[in-house]
């Protein structure tokens, strides 16, 4: 309520019972969004936000003391969304709206007053906008047709006052106030009365007069336009910049008076814990990721670097230095110059007038990458949400769990920060097996067409393996995992990864066997091959057949030439051959020898050069004779198959029969099988 006016001298009241005119700017923010349920009652879920970014201008004063009315403009907004269900329906209402503030029952816009007890009052009367209703009901016992319609509503409360002391020096009044309302829907879950909404308003006015005939512009530099945001090791002040804000007339030329004061200030600053995706591994900060620096004629006049100023005087310009505290800082400012009458005129970017919240970096609206770096990679406009890389296509499926701001704010690896590649999909890999398992990890980098992060350190991944653990704000779609690779406890001497086939969120772990030095070639070969095989398994690529392979023993009865071969507790005699068809039945041992026979549709179809196909078969069965073995060893696989056709020794037309044939039916094409999005559910094959 507008208290009465008392004509008091205008020396009562300060700088401000001078003022002929007042212009500038309220904010109001608010949101809450939550579930609640009840057992008779069934459960709310909400979504509600209000907001107001609002200029006013009062230039009409009471003849009968000081007090001031006048307009608003601006965009005020109220996004809605609550449901309710109760007995398997569900209620859904709505209500959005975005425009012009406006007045219900031809109430003043806005008012200010100045009271004798040294404090002013400001009332925002434009307080409703024009919004859109809407009642959707989901029931199957009782329907119910939709409703909608457009109506005023509050976005704001004109019981709310904004009050503040006068102040001594100047004509700036500026403060900020937190209060509730309620939402625009009934939550009938909440019995006792319904948890409001946390409102928090901020305003600024100063005498009006000075804009029309100065300007502040921030310099649009060089420096500015390049600057991409790097933290120092350990997250201390990496990058630097430096702004410069100058007071002219404006188009140019010397302004009419000087600034008594620059003012500088974050009117926003990210604050993502540590400085990197993945660092430090714990007790991340969240200070503010841009600061101010201490500099030569500019003094930082809060604790966390988030505001300055020049020292009292007489400026046409003034410099602000601000450091970088992490690779994803992003930030807008805001410069003042207080004019020694106690006028206030905010600044705005060269060449921008509607920029008076400078973007740091220097970006678009709405991105928080830096122009520089989006230039430099290439990206071109791919929203900083995107999960998008194609390369490789693998199963088709697009991205690998990291949004583009992620690639860019980056990672630590082995100590060293390292950005995501914004093409090609990244995959993270922390191995603990040691290095005689490197050239297995750089064979399935190249077979996979993966950019493959293989030296992530023990505190580089979360405990759960995460490697986007540090976020806040910035875009992110899904915690992504790492994949680690460990030394079995008991070396039973092949490989497995626990968890797979599926995308890296489902393994738990790929397991080898320790290899003691000196290791030979070949062994090397195969258990690196090995390695790879497992790897690919942790990005969902199947074997090339699951069909059960048969395990045997063949024994040469004592001075004969006669073998049996005995599966599970029956025997049956057999002529064991090489593949040119020579029998070798006489060298066949007397003792038991163990050994595995391949078979069609099993693990070792396909094309016969693939790491993820077989290579343990010591023996198969002719198609033209079941009593007939063939006696082969297998090579080892150190290719990625395209296709599920038989190859080598699976080819259909090899002498004297394909091994194995071709792959089974929806398998082989290994590498069109690549998943490594935590994103979306691994299919099953």
């Amino acid at each position: 309520m507008l208290l009465s006016g008392i004509d008091l001298p205008a020396q009562i009241f300060g700088p401000a019972g001078n003022v002929k005119a007042w212009e500038g700017t309220i904010r109001v923010r608010g949101n809450t969004s939550g579930s609640h349920s009840h057992p008779v009652m069934g459960q709310d879920d909400w979504n509600v936000s209000y907001s107001g970014d609002l200029k006013v201008r009062l230039d009409t004063k009471s003849p009968y003391g000081p007090i001031w009315t006048g307009t608003v403009t601006g965009t005020a907004a109220i996004d809605a969304t609550q449901s309710h269900t109760l007995v398997g329906c569900t209620t859904t209402n709505t209500l959005k709206g975005s425009g012009p503030p406006t007045v219900p029952y031809k109430k003043e816009q806005v008012v200010l007053q100045l009271t004798s007890t040294g404090e002013y009052h400001l009332i925002l009367g434009a307080d409703v906008i024009q919004a859109h209703w809407s009642e959707r009901t989901q029931c199957a016992i009782l329907p119910k047709p939709p409703q909608d319609g457009d109506d005023l509503y509050t976005y704001f409360s004109d019981e709310t006052q904004m009050v503040g002391p006068l102040p001594v020096s100047d004509a700036i009044l500026r403060g900020s106030a937190d209060f509730t309302r309620n939402t625009p829907f009934e939550r009938p879950t909440f019995m006792d009365g319904e948890p409001p909404v946390s409102m928090q308003v901020e305003w600024e006015l100063h005498p009006a007069g000075a804009a029309e005939e100065d300007e502040v512009i921030i310099l649009l530099t060089d420096e500015y336009r390049q600057f991409r945001p790097e933290a120092a090791a350990g997250g201390g002040a990496g990058s630097g910049l430096r702004l410069t804000a100058r007071l002219q007339k404006k188009g140019g030329g010397a302004p009419s008076a000087r600034a008594a004061l620059f003012e500088w200030k974050f009117v926003q600053c990210s604050r993502e814990p540590g400085f990197a995706l993945n660092a430090p591994f714990k007790d991340a900060s969240v200070d503010p990721d841009l600061r101010f620096e201490a500099a030569s004629n500019f003094i930082v006049t809060d604790q966390e670097g988030q505001q300055g100023s020049t020292p009292p005087g007489q400026w046409e310009t003034s410099t602000a230095a601000i450091s970088a505290h992490d690779w994803g800082a992003w930030g807008s400012i805001q410069v003042s110059a207080i004019l020694l009458d106690g006028r206030r005129i905010l600044g705005h970017l060269e060449g921008d007038t509607a920029q008076t919240d400078v973007r740091l970096p220097k970006r678009a609206d709405g991105d928080l990458i830096a122009e520089i770096w989006r230039a430099q990679k290439g990206v071109g406009g791919r929203s900083d949400t995107s999960d998008d890389e194609a390369d490789p296509v693998g199963d088709g499926t697009a991205g690998d769990g990291l949004t583009l701001y992620e690639e860019y704010r980056g990672f630590i690896e082995n100590g060293q920060h390292i950005e995501g590649n914004p093409f090609k999909k990244d995959y993270f890999i922390h191995n603990r097996a040691g290095g005689v398992y490197l050239s297995g990890i750089r064979l399935f980098r190249r077979l996979s067409g993966l950019d493959v992060h293989y030296e992530m350190t023990a505190d580089e991944l979360s405990m759960d393996r995460v490697v986007n653990f540090n976020r806040a704000m910035g875009p992110h779609r899904v915690d992504q995992h790492g994949v680690e690779i460990f030394l079995f406890a008991n070396n039973p001497g092949y490989a497995i990864a626990s968890g797979g086939p599926g995308n890296p969120v489902k393994i738990t772990g790929v397991f080898v066997p320790a290899l003691t030095p000196p290791v030979q070639p070949g062994t090397a070969r195969y258990f690196n091959s090995t390695l790879a095989h497992e790897l690919f398994h942790a990005c969902n690529v199947y074997h090339h057949g699951d069909g059960g392979d048969r395990d045997v023993t063949w024994r040469r009865v004592p001075g004969t030439d006669t073998v049996l071969e005995k599966a599970g507790g029956n025997e049956q005699q057999v002529s064991i051959l090489r593949e040119d068809g020579t029998l070798i039945n006489s060298l066949m041992p007397e003792a038991p020898l163990a050994v595995t026979l391949g078979m069609k549709d099993g693990p070792h179809c396909g094309e016969d050069d693939c790491v993820m196909r077989y290579d343990v078969s010591g023996g198969y069965i002719a198609d033209t004779d079941p009593t007939l073995r063939y006696r082969v060893q297998e090579a080892t696989g150190m290719k990625l198959c395209s296709s599920g056709a038989g190859t080598g020794v699976n080819d259909a037309n090899r002498t004297p029969q394909s091994r194995y044939g071709p792959a089974a039916a929806g398998r082989g094409t290994c590498s069109s099988q690549i998943l490594v999005n935590d994103a979306v559910k691994a299919p099953e094959r």
